[in-house]
């Protein structure tokens, strides 16, 4: 159960640029559309993201499915890292988890069909027109 690969399955950039080896994908959208390949013997996947700050990391715990995608809603601006593992009940009735795969790990991601880690960077969105009568 080890073996997901990260990917986008739909996704609108903005931009993209590559610094260190890490592609950044830059956007103003609301959401994103996260995907992985199913792991053997999977019942379920969980999803987490990592808010990476100069100062700070924060994780957050995003949801469960049992689908081979998860639809993340942008929450603040920032860098974001991605967290995919595959989960089911063992024959002991405890939940028994694979290890996490990671959007900035190569061995987990890809970009284009090719092995590379990346991250998500939610731009401020640009401000419209407004009438103020």
């Amino acid at each position: 159960m080890r073996y997901l690969i990260l990917l986008f399955l739909s996704f609108n950039l903005f931009a993209y640029e590559i610094y260190e080896g890490v592609e950044y994908c830059v956007t103003t959208e609301d959401s994103l559309t996260l995907g992985w390949n199913a792991s053997e013997g999977a019942e379920f996947y969980e999803v987490k993201s990592k808010w990476t700050d100069p100062k700070t990391d924060v994780e957050t715990f995003l949801g469960r499915t049992s689908g081979l995608t998860f639809v993340i809603n942008r929450t603040r601006v920032g860098h974001f890292i991605y967290m995919v593992r595959a989960g089911k009940m063992g024959s002991n009735g405890q939940e028994v988890f694979s290890t996490w795969a990671t959007s900035d790990d190569k061995a987990y991601a890809v970009v284009n069909g090719e092995p590379m880690p990346w991250r998500v960077y939610f731009q401020m969105k640009p401000v419209d027109d407004v009438i103020i009568d």
